[in-house]
């Protein structure tokens, strides 16, 4: 897709907002009407090039809290909601016009420590208090049996996880006989263990307010702390405050829940670079290993051999325990048994927008959708899955309905007169997903065996290997395309020789403005453990994707 350069020229990725509001693409509906807070409205698109999606009209409308979302869908202006709270799919169990879709969440929560405190930069500490939390109570208690164990940064859906990591065990003896390893032995009056007198194991658990689930997770921590002697005060702050505190380290511990990608790409809160770790402020790790692990990880493009170094990660940050990883819960979807659409999965409604619909006789009257808004960093941005639909025959088409995207629901409003189309602006499209197998370029092919006496076995293939990366060094992000917003990833075949450097280094794929110069002349720096031809070091080639990211 082609930018335009008389909106963007002069404008910077933070400050191109109206740009964002108004974008036209090539999707299945277009942007009519954005009234922030209220409603998004959107209208579809007849150029799509699986043909006009059956609904005309679909309205994301914004609630202040769940339980009038729930209302609103029990009487029936909401159609369709997504990613409740647990408790409401128990709600609607029984009720003839609304069914429940529960699948496995991406969304971890977790303490984090303040590992800049004396207190608890002591792992052996950190340690004592996660034998003290009960994660199946959490679960049963809090999320209604809808959940699962989270036992570290990446979940057990995920390709990468590490599948011989133990869960997290709950053994609050072994809690209490740690504490007392480190002193705290004695007990004041109100039962909490001290060190003399005074100094008396205490803690202040941040959390950000309007979240029942979290506030209700916090209270169940707070009761199981105290059973090994350990006191918990909660402080619950606006979403605005919390991430202050979070920034300024104004904190013993905090709570928190973070939704992964599909991607697997860890460095937004695990990188300490500060170009890297955007959101690093969350738990303020800093480990130059994991930041090694993550820069070629990313870079190797062997998903077999990529696994082994996130299972490494896993293994780095789980030991040294940053957090302690509490559960995952399932998405629920709330939806209007007249909306008819495909089976839903993980990736939520949002990614099968183009095929609901709503036979005229089931439906209810205008639908909207609708959000409530989050106090949680959001991730950056990631790239849409997209999903081929399959041929569908042409339903009688309603003239409006609801459809959810990643956290909003369906409610019902007057239907508002359409607002003259904006001048139409070209948005820069994201990387398209590439195979890596596609990408991985190893040419050289073993040669044939050395002749060898008739009655000798065949000495046996010794098979190429290709060349593994030890050090990436990231490229420049340069100014050009920062400003005029282009991301995405510039591939380099890197020709590497038997000392591990880089001899020659091509671009075969990019992205312009500056990017590949920047990826080219970054790829010079990479040392590689070099790749070998029946069985010693030889020039071998290797393809690594260079990320460009806002």
């Amino acid at each position: 897709m082609v930018l335009p350069k008389h909106i963007l020229e002069k404008l910077s990725a933070a400050n191109s907002t109206e740009f964002d509001a108004t974008p036209v693409g090539d999707g299945p509906y277009r942007v009519e009407e954005w009234v922030r807070g209220d409603r998004l409205v959107l209208a579809a698109n007849p150029d799509f090039y699986k043909g006009k999606p059956a609904l005309d009209r679909i309205v994301f409308k914004f609630f202040g809290d769940e339980a009038s979302l729930m209302n609103a869908l029990q009487n029936g202006s909401v159609d369709m909601t997504n990613d409740l709270s647990p408790q409401y799919a128990l709600k609607v169990q029984g009720d003839p016009n609304l069914t429940s879709i529960e699948y496995p969440g991406r969304t971890y929560t977790f303490i984090g420590w303040n590992l800049n405190s004396p207190l608890f930069s002591d792992v052996s500490l950190r340690k004592a208090f996660a034998l003290s939390i009960d994660q199946t109570a959490l679960i049963n208690d809090v999320l209604m049996g809808k959940g699962k164990p989270a036992n570290g940064p990446f979940l057990p859906t995920s390709w990468a996880y590490d599948q011989g990591q133990k869960a997290q065990p709950y053994d609050p003896q072994q809690a209490k006989t740690l504490l007392a390893e480190m002193g705290w032995k004695d007990k004041n009056r109100e039962g909490y263990l001290a060190k003399g007198p005074k100094q008396v194991l205490e803690l202040n658990l941040l959390l950000a307010q309007g979240q029942p689930v979290q506030e209700a997770t916090a209270v169940l921590i707070r009761e199981q702390l105290k059973v090994v002697g350990v006191k918990v005060n909660l402080a619950v702050v606006d979403a605005r405050t919390f991430i202050q505190r979070l920034r300024s380290g104004q904190y013993d511990a905090m709570l928190f829940s973070w939704k992964n990608d599909f991607k697997v790409d860890p460095t937004a809160v695990w990188h300490s670079a500060p170009e890297k770790g955007i959101y690093n402020f969350i738990l303020k790790y800093s480990n130059s290993s994991v930041d090694s692990l993550i820069d070629v990880g990313l870079a190797t493009l062997s998903r077999r051999k990529a696994k082994d170094i996130w299972v490494k990660f896993q293994q780095v940050v789980n030991t040294e325990m940053p957090a302690t990883y509490l559960y995952v819960p399932d998405v629920v979807t709330i939806i209007y048994k007249g909306v008819k659409g495909p089976a839903q999965d993980a990736r939520g409604p949002m990614a099968s927008l183009d095929e609901w619909w709503i036979p005229a006789a089931q439906r209810r009257g205008e639908a909207l959708a609708s959000a409530t808004p989050s106090a949680v960093v959001p991730p950056p941005p990631s790239q849409p899955v997209e999903t081929a639909a399959p041929e569908r025959g042409r339903p009688e088409k309603p003239t409006t309905a609801v459809t959810t995207k990643p956290q909003p629901i369906a409610t019902r409003t007057e239907q508002p007169a359409p607002k003259p189309a904006a001048a139409p602006v070209v948005t820069p499209p994201k990387p398209a997903a590439v195979n890596p197998q596609d990408l991985l370029v190893a040419e050289a092919a073993p040669s044939a065996p050395a002749p060898v006496p008739e009655e000798a076995p065949a000495e046996p293939e010794i098979r190429p290997t290709e060349p593994e990366a030890v050090k990436i060094v990231s490229p420049s992000y340069p100014e050009t395309a920062r400003k005029a917003g282009i991301t995405g990833r510039v591939y380099v075949k890197l020709l590497v020789g038997p000392d591990g450097k880089v001899k020659d280094a091509q671009v075969i794929r990019g992205i312009g403005y500056g990017c590949d110069e920047a990826a080219t002349d970054a790829a010079y720096k990479a040392v590689f453990k070099p790749g070998t031809k029946n069985g010693k070091p030889a020039d071998t080639y290797i393809t690594i994707p260079y990320p460009f990211m806002k």
